[in-house]
């Protein structure tokens, strides 16, 4: 793969939706892709996750706290130019930026 680290951002809730989003699938995950590499290559590959235990309201706090420009990430399930605003990802964005006072016309949709 060429590198020693993938990095995820799945937070808490993710794997009540999506069982392949939890801590357990990738910890597995990294032991298979480390099993199945060529006996020649000794790097190991680590999955890492820093987010998984956080809401997505802690997430948001963090962004704030880190000055994280959240008008550059997306959260929505469509491929549309912009977020769609209807979608449970788009509405637990919303819910999250509200519960942290951090409501902005770009960062809401």
């Amino acid at each position: 793969f060429g590198c020693h680290f993938i990095i995820g951002g799945h937070i808490l809730a993710d794997a009540d939706q999506f069982p392949d989003a939890s801590y357990n699938f990738f910890k597995s995950l990294e032991q298979l892709i480390n099993r199945g590499k060529h006996k020649r290559d000794k790097t190991s590959i680590e999955i890492l996750l820093p987010l998984i235990k956080l809401s997505k309201s802690e997430v948001v706090k963090l962004a704030k706290n880190l000055s994280v420009p959240l008008e550059l990430t997306w959260s929505c399930y469509s491929d549309g130019e912009k977020p769609c605003g209807q979608c449970s990802s788009c509405l637990k964005r919303k819910k999250a930026l509200g519960l942290c006072n951090y409501i902005k016309p770009e960062l809401s949709a």
